[in-house]
C-alpha cells in the first residue's frame, strides 16, 4: 500500500486542498515567475504547498481517494489515514518536527509557533511542467556591437531565405512536370479521334474503353450440313475465304438432353447429395457426379429447391451401403429418402 503522504501528493496536482483529519490542510498557493536580481535567475511560474494546522475537519477526499486506489473499504482506508496521522497529532502537540515526502517540513520557532517549509523542488502546476529555473546571463552593448561587426558575409539570411524558395520552387514544379509526362505517353489522348474522358485525368483508375468499330471481314454461313443432318455435331464458318471449324463443346447429359428418370422407371429409394434452387447449379452438380461415375437426377422440387440424387437403388438394404459411399465419396452429408 501506498504511504498516505504519497497520495496527498498526487491529489495536490487536481485539488487545491486535501485535508488530513486531526492535523491540518495541505493546499497550493499559485506563485508567478520570478527575477532574482543577485544572481539573475528566473524561476518559472508554478503552484507550491503550504499548511494550515486549523483546517483538521475531514472532509473525505483523501479517504475515498485511499478506498478507491487500493481497492478497500471506506472503514479500512479510515483506520490507515487515523494510523499515519496519529504520530503526527503527537509531534505538534508535544512541538516536535516532523517531515512529509513530496511535501515539506513543520518545526516550530523559538516562539513555539508552528513553522512550515515546503518543498521546492516540487511544482504542482501541470501547465509549468517541464519548466526549470535558468540564469540571465548580461550581455554588454560594446560585445554585442562586436559580434555584429565580425560577421564576414551579412546576407547569410538572405541567402538562406532564397535556397528556401528554390527548395519550394523545385517541391511544387517537379509533380506537375512528372504528372505532365505521364498524361501524354500513358493514355492515348494524342491519337487521332481519341474521345476524351475525364477519368484519363486521374492515374490511379482503370482506363475506359475507346468506341468499338465493327470488324471489316464478315461470316458466310453454309447451311447444306445443317439439312442434311438431323444431328448438327459441327459447323464451319468462312471468313475472307478462310474455313474455321466450330464443334460443339455442349457435354453429353448435361443441360436439357439430360437422361431424366421417370417415376415408372426408377425405385423408391434416392440418395439425396444436394438441394438448389437453380437448375444451371443442380445440372453443372450432376456433371461432376457423373465424372465420378454415379447416375445422378433430378429427384423433385420441394420448397422451391431441386433435390439432386447421386443414383437411383431399388432396395432398402442396397440404398444403405450405398449411402454409405456416397457419404464416403461425394457428401457426408447425404441423406435417404424414400418415395
Amino acid at each position: 500500500m501506498r504511504p498516505v503522504e504519497e497520495h496527498i501528493y498526487k491529489l495536490l496536482f487536481d485539488h487545491d486542498c486535501v485535508v488530513l483529519p486531526n492535523v491540518g490542510g495541505f493546499y497550493t498557493v499559485q506563485s508567478s515567475a520570478k527575477l532574482k536580481a543577485g544572481n539573475h535567475k528566473i524561476d518559472p511560474p508554478g503552484k507550491f504547498v503550504a499548511f494550515n494546522k486549523d483546517l483538521r475537519h475531514n472532509d473525505g477526499l483523501l479517504i475515498n481517494s485511499i478506498s478507491s486506489f487500493e481497492n478497500i473499504d471506506y472503514d479500512k482506508a479510515k483506520e490507515v489515514v487515523r494510523d499515519f496521522a496519529r504520530p503526527l497529532e503527537t509531534a505538534i502537540r508535544k512541538r516536535e518536527g516532523f517531515a512529509l515526502n513530496g511535501l515539506g517540513t513543520v518545526h516550530f520557532n523559538s516562539e513555539g509557533s508552528l513553522q512550515f517549509e515546503a518543498d521546492k523542488t516540487v511544482n504542482f502546476d501541470r501547465d509549468a511542467f517541464g519548466l526549470e529555473s535558468v540564469i540571465a546571463r548580461p550581455v554588454s552593448a560594446e560585445r554585442a556591437t562586436s559580434s555584429v561587426e565580425s560577421r564576414s558575409e551579412p546576407e547569410t539570411d538572405t541567402s538562406r531565405s532564397t535556397s528556401w524558395k528554390r527548395v519550394a520552387a523545385a517541391a511544387v514544379l517537379l509533380p506537375i512536370l512528372g504528372y505532365g509526362a505521364w498524361f501524354f505517353t500513358a493514355t492515348d489522348v494524342l491519337k487521332p479521334n481519341y474521345r476524351f474522358h475525364t477519368s484519363d485525368l486521374n492515374p490511379f483508375t482503370d482506363k475506359i474503353c475507346e468506341v468499338y468499330h465493327p470488324r471489316s471481314g464478315s461470316f458466310d454461313l453454309s447451311f447444306e450440313e445443317i439439312r442434311s443432318q438431323k444431328n448438327l455435331k459441327s459447323l464451319t464458318l468462312v471468313e475472307g475465304g478462310r474455313s474455321i471449324p466450330v464443334v460443339d463443346e455442349k457435354p453429353a447429359g448435361s443441360g436439357s438432353d439430360r437422361k431424366t428418370a421417370t417415376k415408372s422407371q426408377r425405385g423408391n429409394y434416392h440418395l439425396i447429395v444436394g438441394c438448389f434452387s437453380e437448375k444451371q447449379n443442380a445440372e453443372r452438380y450432376m456433371n461432376k457426379l457423373t465424372n465420378l461415375g454415379y447416375d445422378p437426377y433430378i429427384v423433385d422440387v420441394k420448397n422451391g429447391l431441386l433435390r439432386v440424387s447421386a443414383e437411383n437403388v431399388s432396395s432398402r438394404s442396397a440404398a444403405e451401403q450405398s449411402l454409405s459411399k456416397v457419404k464416403t465419396e461425394v457428401q457426408s452429408g447425404a441423406w435417404l429418402l424414400t418415395k
